[in-house]
């Protein structure tokens, strides 16, 4: 997960999901943010000069999401005894089924490198 647009691309997350899991991802900071997908077998990750790079060793494919996830709080109006409510945008994507909903999540495969810059 990058965070990016208007801002330098910075990793706010990296984590491996075991194929037939669940994996929830909480506290992350406000902002805008894009996902990096990759699959593949035995998986590598690590920190390098403050930049997540992260891999599969074998059979590796790497994919880059087009969209751009808010996770800015959304303000609502103030209510007649002062109250100002607010939402924390949340999503759920489902990675490895094909699905001919309208609401698919569409990527285009990148390399290695390009996967880690």
């Amino acid at each position: 997960m990058k965070k990016g647009t208007n801002s330098p691309d910075v990793c706010a997350r990296i984590f491996y999901v075991r194929a037939g899991t669940t994996y929830s991802i909480k506290n992350i900071p406000e902002g805008m943010y894009y996902l990096k997908i990759a699959y593949g077998s035995d998986w590598r990750q690590t920190v390098l000069n403050d930049q997540c790079i992260g891999k599969f060793v074998y059979h590796p494919s790497y994919e880059l999401g087009q969209e751009v996830f808010s996770y800015n709080i959304v303000w609502e109006k103030e209510d007649d005894n002062g109250n100002v409510n607010y939402s924390i945008p949340s999503y759920e994507l489902t990675i490895g089924t094909i699905s001919n909903l309208d609401g698919e999540f569409k990527t285009f495969d990148v390399d290695e490198k390009k996967f880690n810059e």
